[in-house]
């Protein structure tokens, strides 16, 4: 026996949106994680080569005063040189003692002119190492600041465009408040249309536009797993509760949605009377059948109504072609099934390998 479904119909195209947009979401939510990890560690690197670097011009600058301090010893001994030269030149008129504290004064500066030479050299080629080295370090200083530059502006523009899918959430969560409202007030009004004692366009004198049939209606209970599918397509909504776990929504169908070509042919599933043609809300352009036992069938999303309400109508019958009117966002057919008042799960009633997903020109995969 079939169970009733759950609730009230809703289209799932809004639900898988709303939860794309909110995938969305958390990856730039990771995206700007990772980028703000990359800024902090960017500015500790950057931080630490710029103490690295101050470090160094600080042992720079002193190379430079070491450097400058040796020349001018250097400098100095070469001029205290020359004037013993020209004190030599008097050394006939000068004792002993004059002459030997004059020997030892040369040979003492001679050894500070070469000790002040050699340390100048090296400071020369130290003072290159750390040149080369302060060098070294700002131009990596300047690519470390660069790089934050450019982590800095990633990260602003996924919080520009955090913030712009935040928005397109809110529109599509009101959108979809909205649809769900709408497919509210479509199973109140399926529900008032299939509802017993409700006067039906069948009870009026009945049109002679569509062929009715001659022969005894069959029993809609015994077609239980027999019924031809309304439509050439595949099914891509089923009946039943479908829950967001992202959005924590509940999305209830009370039929299936068949995704199929434009203007494909929509068939009565069997021989019945056209209760309602009209518009519902949610469903768009509808067509209702009742068959007898107070089963009905329900056609929605259609294009072009061809029934004509009060008449009879054959299985296979052309009801309407298929279109996308209602919260239908592509061609197709909403088929819903109900009897007493309660909504049947229509692939119990379709044929097995009406179940089975198709493409709209015949071709067949499973679900």
């Amino acid at each position: 026996m079939d169970e009733p479904a759950p609730g009230n119909s809703a289209s799932t195209t809004l639900t898988a949106r709303v939860r794309a947009t909110l995938e969305q979401i958390q990856s730039l939510d990771l995206r700007r994680a990772d980028t703000e990890g990359k800024r902090a560690r960017a500015v500790a690197e950057r931080d630490a080569a710029q103490r690295v670097l101050d470090q160094a011009r600080s042992t720079h600058r002193e190379f430079v005063a070491s450097e400058a301090r040796s020349r001018s010893a250097v400098g100095g001994g070469l001029s205290a040189l020359r004037r013993l030269r020209g004190h030599d030149a008097l050394s006939g008129i000068l004792d002993d003692a004059d002459r030997a504290r004059s020997a030892r004064m040369w040979r003492n500066l001679g050894l500070l002119v070469r000790y002040a030479t050699g340390t100048m050299q090296v400071h020369a080629v130290r003072l290159a190492n750390q040149s080369s080295l302060v060098w070294t370090l700002e131009e990596r200083a300047a690519d470390l600041r660069a790089r934050e530059r450019m982590v800095s502006s990633v990260e602003r523009d996924l919080q520009l465009e955090r913030e712009a899918k935040r928005e397109l959430l809110a529109g599509l969560l009101n959108e979809r408040e909205r649809a769900l409202e709408a497919s509210s007030l479509t199973v109140r009004s399926i529900d008032g249309l299939t509802a017993p004692g409700v006067p039906r366009a069948g009870d009026a004198p009945r049109s002679s536009s569509m062929r009715s049939p001659q022969r005894p209606k069959p029993r809609f209970s015994g077609w239980k797993g027999r019924l031809k599918a309304p439509v050439e397509g595949r099914i891509v909504s089923r009946f039943g509760e479908d829950r967001d776990q992202r959005g924590q929504t509940v999305v209830r169908s009370n039929g299936v949605r068949f995704a199929t070509e434009p203007d494909a042919r929509v068939r009565a599933t069997l021989d019945g009377r056209v209760v309602h043609r009209g518009y519902v809300p949610g469903l768009g352009n509808v067509v209702i059948l009742e068959h007898g036992e107070d089963y009905f069938t329900v056609y929605g999303h259609l294009g072009e109504v061809r029934a004509v309400a009060g008449s009879d109508v054959a299985r296979g019958d052309t009801i309407a072609t298929a279109g996308s009117t209602g919260l239908a966002e592509e061609p197709s057919v909403y088929f819903e099934i109900r009897h007493g008042g309660d909504a049947l799960d229509p692939r119990r009633w379709l044929e097995p390998e009406q179940v089975i997903t198709r493409r709209a020109k015949g071709s067949r995969g499973r679900t």
